[in-house]
Order: structure tokens, then C-alpha cells, then sequence
């Protein structure tokens, strides 16, 4: 244990060292170039031939090659079944379109939740913060309390959550009831 704390003062103190002995480097450059500067304050040089250019700058030309664009995710090889039957590819480009979960929203929301309390149940959170992105955004907060292990995700425990999907239309869903907790 106190090795590890040598060891850990020493590479401190290395680190603190080397920092320091680049800022005084950075600090002489930048005196040196102020010098410099003040010297040829009084006789800049001409400006015909300050600066000369092989050619004409191109105005455009960061813009002359395409933008990055992703690869395909994936290829699929043969027929895909599940269960002796033949996979619904209207299904699957309506995964194809789900949109990109911020997870860290979510943790945000738990988190604010928990402000008030010690602890907070799923489907009080989903009280607080409706559901925007559907069904996907309950996934979200399984995925934040599987990988914060102070939260709790029972397997046999759920609850009925109902809430307005639309002007004039409600959901009801049913879903884990876990139990987020403040960190100890």
C-alpha cells in the first residue's frame, strides 16, 4: 500500500517537474519573439517581399474533397429466420431508423430525480421526464442502472406506466420497476 503511494508521490513530483520545465521553455520562446517583434518595430521589413506565395491561393480548397460518410453497418449473408420463420425486413429498416439514445441524459434525469430523495423508482422518473424517443428510452434507463451498480433491476417487479404518446393518444406500458439509488 505505501509502495503504491511512492510511487504514486514520485510520478506525481516527475509530472510536476516535467510541466514545469515546459512552461519556462514556452515562457523563453515567447520573450525571445516579443524581443524580436520590439526590434523590428522601428524598421518593419518591405512589404514586397514580406511574404511570396509560389501561386495564387486556392479560396476553396479545404471543400474540394468529399466529407466523411460511415460505412455500411452490415452485410447480411443468406436468409435470416428466427423460429422457422423468415425475418420482417420492414422491420428491420425501422431499427435501421431508431434514433441515437443520449444515455447521459438520462443518467442526468436519475440523477436529478435523486436529488430530492435517497432513492427513485423507474416509473416515477418516467413521471418526472416522459418518454420522448418511445420504448427505446426505458431501454436507456435499464442500460443506465445496469451499469451503475448502486441501482437495483428486479426480475420479477414491474409496473404499469401510462403517459401521452401524442396529442390525443396515451400508452401504457409495462415495465421494470427499478430502483435507482444515490451513489454511497
Amino acid at each position: 500500500m505505501r509502495s503504491n503511494e511512492r510511487m504514486a508521490a514520485t510520478l506525481r513530483r516527475a509530472l510536476e517537474n516535467a510541466a514545469t520545465g515546459e512552461d519556462r521553455r514556452l515562457r523563453e520562446l515567447i520573450r525571445q519573439i516579443q524581443q524580436l517583434a520590439l526590434a523590428c518595430r522601428t524598421s518593419p521589413p518591405p512589404e514586397d517581399g514580406f511574404c511570396d506565395l509560389a501561386g495564387s491561393p486556392d479560396l476553396f480548397t479545404s471543400f474540394s474533397r468529399a466529407f466523411w460518410q460511415p460505412d455500411v453497418a452490415g452485410h447480411v449473408a443468406g436468409d435470416l429466420t428466427f423460429a422457422s420463420q423468415a425475418l420482417d425486413w420492414e422491420m428491420v429498416n425501422r431499427f435501421r431508423g431508431l434514433v441515437d439514445l443520449n444515455v447521459g441524459r438520462l443518467r442526468d434525469q436519475v440523477r436529478l430525480c435523486l436529488v430530492a430523495a435517497e432513492s427513485v423508482l423507474l416509473s416515477q422518473v418516467l413521471e418526472r421526464f416522459p418518454p420522448r424517443e418511445g420504448i427505446l428510452e426505458i431501454v436507456g434507463y435499464l442500460v443506465v442502472a445496469m451499469q451503475d451498480s448502486q441501482h437495483y433491476v428486479p426480475g420479477d417487479q414491474f409496473a404499469d406506466v401510462s403517459f401521452e404518446a401524442g396529442p390525443g393518444r396515451s400508452e401504457c406500458w409495462r415495465v421494470p420497476e427499478v430502483l435507482f439509488t444515490r451513489a454511497q
